[in-house]
């Protein structure tokens, strides 16, 4: 756990502020570092297939239009260190199991050190049907890649040869916080714990239920003889015109064990000017 709670930035579907092409994109993530906002997180999509129906972690449609843009986010996130300083870069969620091990492995260590070790990598199994035939990985086996690309990644990333292949750069120390995306199920809890840097819920939670998966994840860690201070939970939170009721629910969520919160960018502002003019109060939540 943190000292305080964590005041993220979600990026992706802003577009009334960042426009189509993401002309704005490096200004808005300035003014966020400046501003001390501590995290920003970017979510993921290679394609879309017409059928956005069978969402489970959301439990229903996904709530935007095919022509919505998705910047693959590791790019993205390129893109945003070079203009930044301080602010930590996250991906949420990355569907890792699309991308070949050694190739995710290369991309995030460049990443982390191109970033000067401030990414953190959020990553699910993904859900989209039509994603995993278009880019031939079968959607059975999403899971089984998931943990096994993951392992590939952390081997290349701390050893001189992993099965005889070497991948440099490696990132900074040798690894990269890998947060874990889902429902809390004993199996999530359980990749967390052995190998993650934290649990990222895929909805806000309330107090009760981030409790009770912060209870579940302690005694996780407890079985497995690891430090429960270590282990994080971020997730996201729903803004709501009353800034000192968002300001409550942020420090119910932290006495309950979550550690960081992000609010999405689109409903927080669609100028500069208003993103100016609330950075205070976003930045305040965690007072």
């Amino acid at each position: 756990m943190t000292d305080r709670p964590l005041v993220g930035v979600f990026l992706t579907h802003a577009n009334d502020l960042l426009g189509p092409d993401l002309a704005r994109l490096g200004e808005v993530a300035r003014r966020l570092d400046d501003a001390g906002v501590d995290y920003l997180t970017v979510a993921d999509h290679i394609v879309l297939g017409s059928d956005l129906s069978a969402h489970d972690a959301l439990g229903g449609a996904l709530g935007y239009p095919l022509t919505e843009p998705y910047p693959e986010p590791l790019v993205t996130l390129a893109a945003i260190a070079a203009v930044t300083t301080r602010i930590r870069l996250m991906t949420g969620v990355l569907v890792a199991p699309l991308r070949p091990p050694a190739l995710l492995a290369k991309s995030v260590a460049t990443l982390a050190l191109l970033s000067a070790g401030r990414l953190e990598l959020g990553v699910g199994s993904g859900w989209h049907d039509a994603e995993f035939a278009a880019l031939g990985v079968p959607i059975a086996e999403k899971v089984a890649r998931l943990d096994a690309g993951l392992a590939t990644c952390r081997a290349l990333w701390r050893d001189e040869s992993c099965t005889g292949l070497h991948c440099y750069p490696q990132p900074p120390g040798g690894t990269v916080p890998v947060w874990f995306a889902g429902k809390p199920t004993r199996a999530t809890l359980r990749r967390v714990v052995d190998t993650g840097a934290g649990w990222l819920p895929i909805r806000q939670l309330d107090p009760e239920a981030a409790a009770t998966a912060r209870a579940d994840l302690d005694r996780a860690c407890d079985e497995a003889g690891r430090d429960p201070a270590t282990v994080g939970i971020r997730c996201p939170l729903a803004p709501i015109d009353d800034w000192g009721a968002l300001r409550d629910t942020v420090a119910r969520l932290w006495e309950s064990g979550v550690d960081g919160v992000h609010l999405p960018l689109r409903r927080l502002a669609t100028s500069l000017s208003e993103l100016d003019a609330v950075l205070p109060r976003l930045t305040g939540l965690a007072a």
